[in-house]
């Protein structure tokens, strides 16, 4: 609010009238109730508390917990929980949290800036310790979860997902850009230990992984009919188990996962389940010959190089049975040049630490679908469909 001399903008007349009431003091004149402006117009402290508000939800959507936030603020924590009631509702995000860890997916409905109505999807990459929108892809309401095409005699199921969608905005570009970016921002951060890494992330894996719910259900429902075992490879806590087990408790499950302490919440949440777990590498792991109904992995694989992937696939069809399936729904690489770069980075980044070959480490070295099916069929196993959704989902039987 400014202070201006009433000489300078009102008759004198005016000014000896007001002496009247008042003399050789400051008044403060409202404005007219059709002018009135909201409260912090005229400077730029809302839009300074919008941007905060916004980066302290996005610093939770990054892993920052509550308290955390409070303390960094300078506020109490029903304020910060204030922040982020309004900021969720704002944006209408279902269900989903951004991985802190690594880059993700979110589900967005009634988004302004797309149109009242519309509903996409988002793909973000952690920059700087806050999560960046790389592209989105916007979906239909009306359009069906999953549209069927033929792709050279394989069936796929294409929904609203990532991969083989980038023409719709023409973003794959953008989306190299971004991750171009990331890579730089990250180059000096140390790879951490597999096992390590997602025990410190356990409190808030499976709310982390929530939007994967619709391929947990795939996974139970593409099971062949009359399957009684399964083997889980990089099993976590078992949030594709909790639909497997909804369909049919009976189902005998054996877990395999590095992490120790995921498999305990496993056993925790399903005791009453025939379930047994190995805390084990499974590339080490003996799976047995003609031994498995159906072996499955969720999100696991593409944190491996191909070659060592091989081997694992050949193991795996030869430990299916005759009419067993293996369900592998992974991270797939958007292109040639996403494929080859993170594998670059990643190998460099062992190098420059000095990381032994037996050690496992999180960074994402994804291959293209294409490529996915030449390793899966170069095993032995025939492509039987691909699910294109929020996650790609490739089910593949035993070759003759």
């Amino acid at each position: 609010m400014g202070y201006r001399r009433a000489e300078e903008i009102l008759p004198n007349e005016i000014i000896e009238l007001i002496q009247q009431y008042v003399d050789g003091t400051s008044i403060y004149i409202p404005r007219k109730t059709s002018h009135r402006q909201g409260w912090g117009t005229g400077t730029q402290i809302r839009q300074e508390l919008s941007r905060r508000d916004r980066q302290i939800y996005e610093e939770y959507l990054a892993g920052s917990r509550v308290g955390e936030l409070a303390c960094k603020y300078y506020l109490s924590e029903k304020s910060i929980q204030r922040i982020l009631r309004i900021q969720k509702y704002s944006c209408k995000i279902r269900k989903q949290r951004a991985y802190p860890w690594s880059d993700s997916m979110l589900f967005v409905q009634d988004e302004p800036a797309y149109g009242s109505g519309s509903s996409f999807f988002v793909k973000m990459r952690e920059v700087d310790g806050r999560m960046k929108i790389c592209y989105a892809i916007p979906q239909r309401k009306q359009q069906s979860a999953y549209n069927r095409v033929a792709e050279g005699g394989t069936v796929i199921e294409s929904g609203a997902g990532f991969y083989g969608q980038h023409a719709m905005m023409g973003s794959s570009k953008e989306y190299m850009q971004n991750l171009k970016q990331w890579l730089r921002d990250t180059a000096d951060t140390p790879l951490e230990e597999m096992s390590d890494f997602f025990t410190k992330r356990l409190d808030d894996y499976e709310e982390h992984m929530s939007n994967w719910e619709e391929s947990y259900r795939i996974f139970a429902e593409n099971l062949p009919m009359r399957c009684e075992n399964i083997l889980d490879l990089g099993c976590g806590t078992g949030l594709e188990l909790d639909k497997i087990w909804q369909i049919n408790p009976q189902i005998e499950v054996t877990g395999v996962d590095l992490c120790a302490d995921m498999l305990a919440k496993l056993l925790a949440k399903h005791h009453d389940k025939p379930l047994t777990t190995i805390c084990e590498d499974y590339f080490q792991y003996e799976f047995g010959y003609d031994k498995w109904d159906a072996v499955i992995s969720f999100e696991s694989l593409h944190h491996f190089l191909p070659e060592r992937k091989r081997e694992l696939y050949r193991k795996i069809c030869r430990s299916l049975k005759e009419q067993g399936v293996f369900i592998v729904g992974d991270y797939i690489a958007c292109c040639d040049e996403e494929e080859e770069l993170l594998r670059t980075v990643y190998l460099d980044k062992r190098k420059r630490s000095a990381i032994p070959d037996d050690c496992y480490v999180h960074f994402d070295i994804p291959l293209t679908l294409a490529h996915e099916k030449e390793l899966l069929q170069s095993a032995g196993f025939v492509i039987e469909k691909v699910l294109d959704g929020n996650a790609t989902i490739l089910i593949a039987g035993k070759g003759e």
